[in-house]
């Protein structure tokens, strides 16, 4: 029987020397490395609780989703009206 496998540490970011950059360069990169930690821990969680997060994000983008396709209809209703009465 195996055993789980146990995580692996997060890797450090590139080490910056603060006279080669910017203090604003310098929280842009370490930004830019923890969304991609929160990213690929994102992925490698399945728990029921990560799934149900996902499934309610899935949700509010279909809903998003249906929203926008509504008003398309809209508009392109109101523009159809709009050119049927120039021709009329």
């Amino acid at each position: 029987m195996s055993s789980p496998k146990k995580p692996e540490p997060p890797t450090m970011p590139e080490l910056i020397h603060r006279s080669e950059a910017s203090q604003a360069e310098v929280d842009r990169r370490l930004a830019t490395h923890a969304h991609s930690e929160r990213k690929q821990r994102a992925v490698n969680d399945t728990t029921p609780q990560r799934i149900s997060t996902m499934l309610e994000e899935l949700v509010f983008t279909q809903e998003r989703l249906l929203d926008l396709q509504i008003e398309q209809t809209r508009l392109l209703q109101a523009i159809l009206q709009a050119v049927s009465e120039r021709r009329g």
